[in-house]
């Protein structure tokens, strides 16, 4: 199995989601607890493989089922370690991708 390692600024990502999420009228704590079950979901299976497509360079990325966000994360064979380096909303311009 692979480490999940998330970066700050990735945290710094789904805390804004979960922050914007916050903010709309419908019952926000299932929705923001749902969005974090899928996170962790997706965790779960980057964890036992983590071989995704890769998007852009060196980036590979997984999308949510529910939400409107891509996983971008780097995968390191040797140390069997995931890096998650960003969520990326995707209604948001895809030139704003992780570099």
């Amino acid at each position: 199995m692979y480490k999940i390692v998330v970066e700050p600024s990735a945290a710094k990502d789904i805390a804004m989601a979960c922050d914007y999420y916050a903010t709309l009228p419908i019952d926000t704590d299932s929705l923001i607890n749902r969005f974090l079950s899928e996170i962790e979901e997706i965790f779960k299976t980057l964890s036992i493989n983590p071989n995704y497509q890769v998007r852009i360079k060196k980036f590979r990325a997984f999308q949510l089922k529910n939400f409107p966000y891509l996983v971008f994360f780097t995968v390191d064979k040797k140390k069997k370690t995931v890096m998650v380096i960003a969520f990326f909303n995707t209604h948001q311009d895809s030139k704003k991708y992780p570099k």
